[in-house]
């Protein structure tokens, strides 16, 4: 139930406390729903890697969420998550075409860095889709029709926002 700190991942870390049974170099944390975390890995600075115990990094139940695109590729949707399903519109992208949309999150930083890979839906592979323009509550996405055809297809992107600094 411990993580390896310094310094400076421990100001990262505001709010949570090095509880007095762990040794020195160590810290446990504890969410708000009383689960605790354990880690096992090395950190650097303020990035820690996690090595073994299978879990992998990522965002946990309750911070993704689903959003569906209305009236056309290019209109805005609003989804206030990390991570998260977007289904864009059916309309037809003629070949070469590119579309930009607008992702509304609150949870975006300018610093932070999106991602975008399409999941489902469509043709896997006859688009190229970018995750990109990230500012204080938005982000956007790029997606150009790569085939030699017109494509009317609701593709299913998938989305997670890496958080980022400048510091």
């Amino acid at each position: 139930m411990a993580i390896k700190y310094s310094s400076a991942f421990l100001s990262c870390l505001s709010g949570d406390t090095k509880p007095t049974n762990v040794p020195t170099g160590f810290v446990a944390f504890e969410t708000d729903t009383g689960a605790l975390f354990r880690f096992t890995g090395t950190v650097w600075g303020s990035f820690l890697i996690c090595l073994g115990g299978g879990g992998g990094i990522g965002y946990g139940p309750g911070c993704g969420g689903t959003v569906t695109q209305l009236t056309s590729k290019s209109t805005a949707v609003t989804l206030n998550k990390l991570s998260g399903t977007i289904t864009t519109h059916n309309a037809s992208l003629m070949n070469g075409a590119v579309v930009t949309f607008t992702v509304n999150d609150s949870l975006v930083a300018a610093t932070d860095v999106p991602t975008v890979i399409h999941s489902s839906g469509g043709t896997i592979g006859a688009y190229l889709i970018v995750a990109n323009t990230p500012a204080a509550g938005s982000f956007k996405v790029t997606i150009r029709n790569e085939t030699t055809g017109s494509l009317g297809e609701a593709l299913v992107l998938r989305f997670a926002v890496i958080r980022g600094s400048v510091t």
